[in-house]
């Protein structure tokens, strides 16, 4: 008994000693390998390779930001050994040294064959309050926010978020830089392009209040389509300012009145759209006779 288990011993400590070799070739040789994450610390996670265990640091999980360490745990993923110490144990990896490797190749293809107006497809990565930026294959490209759509946007998260997967257009770069411009809404068609299949002289639409000015109020009836409403067709009554009747975010009915394509504009009437809207239909009894509520019923059927 005492043979077999001194057997198992010495083959587990060989074993080891093999394992610890692998990994020293691979750190000489800055090699890959593959470990599993087994469990979430404060800091980092633990790794194992091999049945030998070290440790990931939060920093080198990910070229980005890592919220929540938990998201790793159980995943089988790449790394490079960034510190080993046989002799107390020690082993550090990295998977954000190996992701910076790959972006490194990446980022040198994606300036051989970079166009401007080619459509490519990106991950949004990060959103602030000027725009987007969309990790296009090793680069972060910049969708700002009036190229994000057609229509107006309050705030980038309205149109996209973290995680999303979009194409997008090259509308410039600057490679000395590493800087580039994107354009989302340039992947869907200008609207005022095709604006005759849509709108005609004389219709009524529905739109939003977008801007108020002095002079009236603009109203989008389509995503990139703001027509202009005089203040002298607001309503019928005289008014100083656009406020004293309407304020921005309300949807209104209005009239178009004119459509210059050429120069992208519209003109607009909320109170002819009004004046439009027809009233119920209703039937003129003869006043000269006494009526009664059985008449009017009698009358309708």
């Amino acid at each position: 008994m005492m043979e077999k288990e001194i057997f198992f011993y010495l083959k587990k400590e060989l074993t080891l000693k093999k394992n610890w070799e692998i990994l020293e070739e691979a750190a000489k040789e800055k090699g890959t390998v593959e470990v599993k994450i087994l469990q979430a610390i404060k800091g980092g996670v633990i790794a194992i390779c091999n049945e030998i265990k070290g440790f990931i640091p939060a920093s080198q999980l990910s070229t980005s930001y890592v919220s929540d360490l938990q998201e790793f745990v159980g995943k089988q993923i790449n790394v490079k050994i960034i510190d080993l110490n046989r002799r107390k144990k020690n082993v550090v990896f990295s998977h954000r040294v190996l992701m910076e490797e790959e972006n490194k190749i990446k980022r040198r293809l994606l300036w051989e064959k970079i166009e401007k107006g080619s459509v490519v497809e990106g991950e949004v990565k990060r959103i602030t309050n000027f725009g987007a930026f969309v990790d296009i294959g090793g680069i972060d490209g910049l969708v700002h926010i009036s190229d994000l759509s057609w229509g107006r946007v309050n705030h980038p998260s309205d149109v996209v978020k973290i995680g999303d997967r979009i194409k997008v257009v090259i509308l410039d770069f600057d490679k000395e830089n590493e800087k580039i411009s994107l354009g989302l809404k340039q992947t869907t068609p200008e609207p005022w392009i095709n604006i005759d299949e849509k709108f005609n002289i004389g219709d009524i639409v529905e739109g939003k209040i977008v801007k108020l000015v002095d002079f009236g109020v603009f109203v989008e009836i389509a995503p990139g389509i703001d027509g202009l409403v005089h203040i002298s067709q607001i309503c019928d009554r005289h008014i100083a300012k656009p406020s004293e009747e309407v304020h921005v975010g309300l949807k209104v009915k209005v009239k178009i009145l004119d459509i210059n394509k050429e120069n992208k504009r519209i003109s607009l009437s909320i109170k002819e759209a009004a004046e439009n809207i027809e009233e119920p239909n209703l039937e003129i009894i003869n006043n000269d006779e006494p009526t009664t509520i059985g008449d009017i019923i009698e009358s309708k059927k």
